[in-house]
């Protein structure tokens, strides 16, 4: 179909270079706004079916040459307001994947993961300010006798050792898992007011003792490593449930059938996470603790993203600081440390993204309206895109006011 239709503007244009008495078609903007529309929509559909099976630098030399073609078939002036912005998305995407794959720059990589354009030491003020958040807040809630003076590493390190931990076996893994199920339908049952309509999410869980991950979501499966159930404490389990499923990063599940659907923006959707655990940790007053313990994992997971990324600390060295700052194991810190040596930058921009949607959610707050179900709602059904498109729409909508 697609060459049929790039056949056909090769013989429209052919036609007009060529002098002839026959009269001549005049296409009325509407008509030439539906025609290019319609090329553009052709190889975007293609562009996104594609994606889905290339890997490492073969997307980003795909995308090359889909964007020449794309740049050579379409009129982007007349094109309709949804297809502009699909165009735009192509050429983030095509200018991310070339970074992603082909790029040592550390810098780079995190500001083409999060679509921000913060410099390290932005990133560095702001990890140092939301840790010592955390800490002053934890200290608050579970510090019980002003005489004597709080130590984060005393407390994570009581904390972590009177955990309870699945039993040592088949049955032990399989009612953690079943644990967890529970625990997602409750959250989706308890949150769902966070959205303006929310339809119900269905995550499978998997559970391996081979995996060289601790989670992994995939968009439709939460694989989580069962090898050492040390590694999954039972605090933790509400948070593992808002964090990975609903309202997490399960909603971003849905196929939206444009390039958002294969653009890796974990600026976007691990933010939206970390933010959604936070904004539940608030508000669940009898899990607040627990749900911080989890939080400061992925904040001072991001910190030594940085740290790594910058050379400035090992592997090593980063989980020797997790294990004292968390009451988690060490076997953990290390399968989500992993993650940096394919996905450097990974949760950096994650943490950016946070940010940037707390600063979101408080312009929504001083606007005085009732906004923020909308926004969510906004967030959700246009996400995964670049912040700056995804502000333009909020304001397009009058739900974030610039006063």
């Amino acid at each position: 179909m697609k060459l049929i239709v790039l056949l056909a503007v090769s013989v429209l244009l052919c036609s007009c270079a060529v002098k002839t008495d026959a009269p001549t078609i005049q296409y009325s903007e509407t008509t030439q706004q539906k025609f290019e529309s319609a090329i553009a929509r052709e190889i975007l559909t293609q562009i996104r079916l594609d994606m889905t099976l290339l890997k490492g630098t073969a997307r980003s030399t795909y995308l090359k040459q889909k964007q020449f073609q794309f740049n050579k078939a379409v009129n982007r002036n007349l094109l309709s307001r949804s297809m502009q912005l699909q165009a735009v998305l192509l050429d983030y995407l095509v200018a991310s994947e070339d970074v992603r794959w082909l790029s040592e720059d550390y810098a780079a990589r995190v500001s083409s993961l999060s679509s921000l354009s913060w410099s390290l030491e932005d990133y560095e003020n702001g990890l140092m300010k939301e840790l010592d958040r955390l800490n002053q807040t934890i200290a608050v809630l579970v510090h019980h006798d002003p005489h004597n003076r709080f130590s984060i590493e005393r407390h994570m390190s009581a904390v972590r050792a009177g955990a309870e931990y699945p039993d040592d076996s088949i049955l032990g893994r399989q009612t953690y898992l079943d644990q967890l199920a529970d625990a997602m339908i409750t959250m989706q049952r308890d949150w769902h007011d966070i959205y303006e309509s929310e339809e119900a999410s269905a995550l499978d869980i998997s559970g391996s003792e081979t995996a060289g991950y601790s989670f992994r979501h995939d968009g439709k499966t939460l694989h989580i490593n069962l090898s050492d159930v040390r590694d999954l404490p039972q605090f933790e389990i509400k948070s593992v449930a808002a964090f990975y499923g609903f309202p997490g990063l399960q909603a971003f599940i849905q196929k939206r059938e444009t390039l958002s659907d294969v653009l890796h923006l974990p600026g976007y959707t691990l933010g939206w996470a970390i933010y959604m655990l936070d904004y539940v940790a608030i508000r669940d007053i009898a899990k607040t603790p627990e749900h911080l313990y989890f939080q400061k994992l992925i904040v001072g997971l991001a910190l030594a993203d940085l740290r790594v990324g910058q050379r400035d600390w090992s592997i090593a060295e980063a989980t020797e600081y997790l294990y004292k700052e968390t009451p988690y194991q060490k076997h953990r810190i290390r399968l989500m440390l992993s993650a940096l040596a394919f996905n450097p930058g990974y949760y950096l921009a994650g943490f950016g993204g946070k940010v940037r949607f707390a600063e979101i959610n408080q312009q929504c707050l001083e606007t005085g309206k009732a906004c923020q179900s909308a926004i969510h709602q906004q967030i959700v059904d246009h996400g995964p895109i670049p912040f700056d498109l995804l502000e333009a729409r909020l304001f397009s909508l009058k739900l974030l006011s610039d006063q």
